[in-house]
């Protein structure tokens, strides 16, 4: 074994030590695999500094290789938790966004039912009023046929009537006129009667 490996295995080894509680702990809340978990992110950041400041401080390249490779490790881990960070603030964005949208898309399409249920209340009404105003002037209409027609039947029997009572007033005055010519006739009768009778004693004297 080289002598620069045996520093280089004590740090290795105190770092892996050290590390002996996270460990646990990763296996306690399940993210052995989960390279992504902040404890563990941490401690490999500062494992790589570690190793860079001992390789430097040992001069061992290899050590400070190793801890420029894990600390890029650390980089890149952390550049796509951040990535990852802007994509679901990004959906969330999104899907506020839609949602927003959406909701203001359905008070649209609400206001608009709105109104076509308002217009259509409005023809409704409009045509009740229609037929209401048709069936009052069909009314009016019937109503002023019935006073016509039966002020043409009143005329037609006041008419009748006078009619009547002229009728009537003729057949008086005709039976007065009989009556005074027939009472005329009688007491020419009765006058000529005298005269004959005048005439009859005369010639007989």
């Amino acid at each position: 074994m080289e002598i620069r490996k045996i520093p280089r295995a004590y740090v290795c080894l105190g770092l892996q030590v050290s590390r002996t509680p996270l460990t646990i702990a990763e296996r306690l809340t399940g993210n052995v695999e989960n390279e992504q978990w902040p404890p563990a992110l941490a401690y490999e950041a500062f494992e790589a500094n570690v190793k860079q400041v001992a390789g430097a401080f040992l001069n061992d390249r290899g050590l400070v290789h190793q801890g420029e490779l894990e600390q890029a490790h650390v980089a890149t881990v952390r550049e796509a938790i951040q990535l990852q960070t802007v994509a679901e603030q990004t959906k969330a964005g999104a899907q506020e966004s839609f949602q927003a949208r959406r909701a203001a898309d359905e008070r649209k399409r609400q206001a608009a039912h709105e109104r076509a249920t308002r217009r259509e209340q409005e023809a409704e009404r409009k045509r009740s009023e229609a037929k209401r105003k048709a069936a009052a002037d069909q009314r009016a209409r019937s109503d002023r046929a019935r006073r016509a027609e039966q002020k043409r039947k009143d005329e037609l029997a006041k008419a009748e009537r006078s009619a009547k009572a002229k009728e009537l007033a003729e057949e008086r005055k005709a039976l007065a006129a009989t009556k005074k010519a027939t009472a005329t006739k009688a007491e020419v009768l009765q006058t000529d009667k005298k005269l004959r009778a005048t005439k009859a004693r005369r010639a007989a004297s």
